[in-house]
């Protein structure tokens, strides 16, 4: 069942949370947005400063919820989700992976047969 959908989140999980790690300075430094005075571009400041200046507010916000210690809650969570789904094996948890797994429908290593569960708008 699982032709390879496990290792395929695993190495993503991985990849973000390498990413977050990259941010470490900023760990435990929760991000937010703010308008750019004088323009309506958007800045993601946290304790240490200016993270990100963008062409606009609601990419601010956005940018602002992906602060590293976010990404490393929800890296955790995954994996917790991703070990209950390898112990369980389970035909209906293993849908939900493939959800999972379908946020990173753009990566060359995603298989298309993974999809075979989502509506089709992904």
């Amino acid at each position: 069942m699982d032709d390879g959908l496990i290792e395929f989140w695993k190495a993503r999980l991985d990849e973000e949370e390498a990413a977050a790690n990259a941010g470490a300075r900023r760990v435990g430094m929760p991000w937010h947005a703010e308008p750019q005075p004088g323009s309506l571009g958007g800045l993601v400041i946290d304790d240490l400063g200016l993270v990100a200046s963008t062409g606009g507010r609601y990419a601010a916000d956005h940018i602002a919820r992906q602060d590293p210690d976010r990404t490393l809650r929800r890296v955790a969570a995954m994996r917790v989700i991703l070990a209950e789904y390898e112990a369980a094996y389970r035909t209906d948890l293993g849908i939900a992976i493939e959800n999972l797994a379908a946020v990173d429908s753009d990566h060359p290593d995603y298989r298309k047969e993974w999809a075979r569960h989502l509506p089709s708008s992904t």
